[in-house]
């Protein structure tokens, strides 16, 4: 699996929506910015990994991760892209 760094992917921000929309492809790796205090699968199927524990979520599944002393790793289970709206502190 690769890792691929964030200002690669695409970010999307508008004033009537605080979200920011990040758009994994198949086959990458990202670690979210410590900022992100919560996400929401959008499409495409998560697997999440914190402190050596995994887990998948599916569209329509949000997290908090907010006050997090690790990192998270996201990336897109499947063939397919993954796409998250997240919100910042």
């Amino acid at each position: 699996m690769t890792t691929q760094a964030l200002t690669n992917l695409t970010f999307n921000r508008t004033l009537n929506n605080p979200a920011m929309r990040i758009i994994v492809p198949a086959g990458q790796t990202i670690r979210l910015p410590e900022t992100i205090q919560q996400f929401a699968v959008v499409a495409g199927n998560a697997w999440v990994t914190m402190t050596g524990d995994d887990l998948v979520l599916q569209p329509g599944d949000t997290m908090s991760v907010e006050n997090r002393p690790y990192p998270v790793i996201l990336s897109a289970e499947s063939k397919t892209s993954l796409t998250i709206e997240c919100w910042q502190s």
